[in-house]
């Protein structure tokens, strides 16, 4: 399943500056590192007629905290200390959104933004934040904001000849 979802990102990043499209071997690294962190029903998809995603959510559990405690290493008790900085949280970090362009601006994205704010206070998270957003991505900024996301930090890239 994590390979439909990231060829769906490489389809739908193509305009962000700096992204690189995944390729099936960072997919599976991608999917070996990260999914045993992910919460399933922080997880949300929607799959057309053809049985292909053509949207996705990921959010998972802030675990901030257990990283810290740990100094940064999983073993050999590191793991225990981020599991239970996940279960202690009451924030979930959005990862990933993504939105198949063919399907864009018919309000997938809101109803998977509803879906997922009703399982994180069903979990009894109480907030949400956003994974970065870089500054001039205003079409994202818009949906955040309409949902009552608040811009607290601010993400630019500068370039310049060397």
């Amino acid at each position: 399943m994590i390979r439909p979802a990231l060829h769906l990102v490489n389809k739908t990043f193509t305009d962000i500056y700096g992204f690189l499209p995944f390729n099936e071997k960072e997919m599976d690294d991608f999917a070996n590192k990260y999914l045993f962190l992910i919460n399933p029903r922080f997880v949300k998809l929607i799959a057309n007629e053809e049985n292909e995603i053509i949207a996705l959510f990921i959010a998972m559990d802030d675990i901030s905290e257990g990283i810290k405690k740990s100094k940064g290493y999983l073993f050999p008790f590191g793991i225990f200390q981020i599991f239970a900085a996940a279960r202690k949280t009451k924030q979930i970090n959005l990862l990933l959104g993504a939105i198949d362009p063919r399907y864009q601006g018919r309000g997938l994205d809101v109803w998977m933004g509803l879906s997922l704010v009703k399982s994180a206070r069903d979990a009894g998270k109480v907030v949400m934040d956003s994974h970065l957003e870089l500054e001039y991505n205003t079409k994202v900024r818009a949906e955040m904001e309409k949902f009552g996301g608040k811009v607290y930090k601010k993400f630019r890239i500068f370039q310049r000849d060397i």
